[in-house]
């Protein structure tokens, strides 16, 4: 991630810098202010400072996706050029159009907010209403369930009302009006159920007098099932609903609390005038009042907005998506420009450097296959040793364990950290042979047996390091591994006419003859 975070600013110099930061910083106010004066030509609203927190949101988006567009260029740069091309285009379009998406989400949330853009059509009438119980929940996830409903009127509404005085019309009922009590013979109470719910008038299950509207939605009902409190016709007058008075009550008994009651207004002449509000009762199995605020659009239909929104925005929208792809374009057509010639300027400078790179190159590749065969001599002794280590833990033997780990970790350390070309006095090699010996003794017990006889001044001696290591090593594979009773090792070193002699020798079988003749070497020591 910090590798990809200097690349990501790798090249560009100070002047550079600011330059970019100048052309994202002001090229996206730029458009978000361009963006700011085509919303506001189709709504205009007195809030000054929503539409600048507007635009400084539009102007954010557009600089955090010109980044992230930059960072993804820069990332594949080492592509091939068509498929840079090609990438350059499709990112490019795919950006427009989240912006785009983002821009206008952005006027639905902070200019809109979560307000019902219905009360802003003042001519709109509503003389319809229908509720909602569950909304948004099929029968089927919560089974049959019954809610009582009563006294539905404008404002913020009372426990219980009175049903107005209306003179009775022998022959025929007359058109129901709010407020709406089902205790008038006088008035038409009729309902129309749809998706399931099936509504009945009957006693209050508190014990109250009146009637109530008993709704029951059954197990197969869909998620929107609902009831009309009316007929076609709807009420007899509209609903004075406006944003200084946006207010419906009704008094709700439901099985259980928590369960969203949506109130749906509309004309009855044009089902696309609506308006709904949804409230979540507080009690279960006792009366309370619900009170519908219209001026709270209820969940879901800010989205209904938004489609409303790209339908009138629709030929905006592509000026924008015109004025995106042609800023973009060229922004990123110079950016192109200037990185090409940086990545020309970098290639003759890898050049240059490459020409002095292959002068060492050889030596570089000769210490490291020296190396590769220095590390082949470690793999198996090292799974040996975690196994032993292992088997310690698992007796328990926790003290013997720890100073094992000790033990392998200085070796590792020494044998990592060797340079073939390097001399170190005997001693110092002894004493890394002896770690390698003490953690082979934990594996094999009295199995194996080693002894070591150095004259002081042999210890004084340079040899290069690791030089025993590798005979041990063998000698405990051949002449100790595969015996039963194990063997012994022997390490002597002495100083004959001036020269070091070492000597590594076993009391093992030895190696098999084949006529009379050592076999032929196939090792690497």
């Amino acid at each position: 991630m910090v590798a990809l975070f200097n690349a990501f600013f790798s090249g560009i110099a100070s002047s550079q810098r600011r330059l970019f930061w100048a052309l994202q910083i002001f090229g996206w106010l730029g458009l978000a202010c361009l963006s700011y004066v085509a919303l506001t030509l189709w709504y205009t609203t007195e809030d000054f400072q929503v539409h600048v927190a507007h635009t400084l949101a539009q102007a954010v988006v557009g600089l955090v996706l010109s980044l992230g567009l930059r960072y993804l260029f820069v990332l594949f740069w080492d592509r091939p050029v068509v498929g840079r091309m090609l990438l350059c285009f499709f990112s490019v379009v795919l950006v427009a159009f989240v912006w785009n998406i983002l821009r206008l989400q952005l006027f639905v949330w902070i200019v809109l907010g979560a307000t019902s853009e219905s009360l802003n059509n003042t001519d709109w009438v509503y003389d319809k209403a229908s509720i909602f119980f569950n909304f948004g929940i099929e029968g089927a996830a919560v089974g049959e369930k019954i809610y009582y409903w009563d006294d539905v009127s404008f404002g913020s509404g009372l426990a219980r009302i009175e049903d107005p005085v209306v003179p009775e019309v022998a022959g025929s009922r007359l058109q129901v009006d709010m407020p709406v009590t089902f205790d008038n013979p006088a008035m038409d109470y009729s309902v129309i159920d749809f998706g399931g719910n099936y509504t009945i008038f009957g006693a209050d299950p508190a014990g109250a007098e009146g009637r109530v509207a008993i709704t029951t939605k059954v197990w197969h009902s869909e998620l929107w099932a609902g009831t009309t409190m009316s007929t076609n016709e709807g009420f007899a007058s509209a609903i004075p609903i406006s944003r200084a008075n946006s207010a419906v009550s009704m008094r709700v008994y439901s099985p259980d609390a928590g369960i969203p009651v949506r109130l749906k207004l509309e004309d009855h002449n044009n089902p696309e005038h609506s308006i709904e509000a949804e409230v979540l009762t507080t009690a279960a199995d006792t009366w309370e009042v619900l009170v519908f605020d219209f001026n709270i659009a209820a969940p879901g239909t800010v989205e209904l907005s938004t489609v409303k929104i790209w339908e009138e925005f629709g030929g905006w929208y592509f000026t924008a998506l015109l004025v995106f792809l042609c800023w973009a374009a060229l922004y990123h057509g110079i950016r192109y420009a200037l990185l090409f010639q940086e990545q020309r300027d970098e290639a003759t400078v890898q050049a240059r450097e490459a020409n002095l790179l292959s002068l060492t190159a050889s030596s570089m590749a000769k210490d490291a296959q020296l190396q590769m065969l220095r590390y082949q001599l470690n793999p198996h002794f090292l799974f040996n040793t975690l196994n032993a280590i292992y088997a310690l833990i698992k007796l328990d033997e926790r003290e013997p364990a720890k100073g094992m780990v000790v033990k392998l970790s200085k070796f590792l350390r020494y044998s990592l950290d060797s340079d073939p070309n390097q001399l170190v006095t005997l001693a110092h090699e002894l004493e890394a042979l002896n770690l390698y010996l003490e953690i082979e003794k934990v594996r094999f017990g009295g199995r194996l047996q080693f002894h070591v006889d150095i004259e002081p001044a042999a210890g004084l001696c340079l040899v290069p390091e690791l030089l025993l290591q590798p005979l041990v090593e063998n000698a405990i594979k051949y002449a100790v591994a595969e015996q039963e009773n194990g063997g012994t090792i022997n390490i002597d070193a002495v100083v004959e006419a001036g020269e070091l002699v070492l000597t590594v020798s076993d009391d093992g079988p030895g190696v098999e003859l084949t006529n009379g003749e050592l076999p032929t070497p196939g090792g690497i020591g």
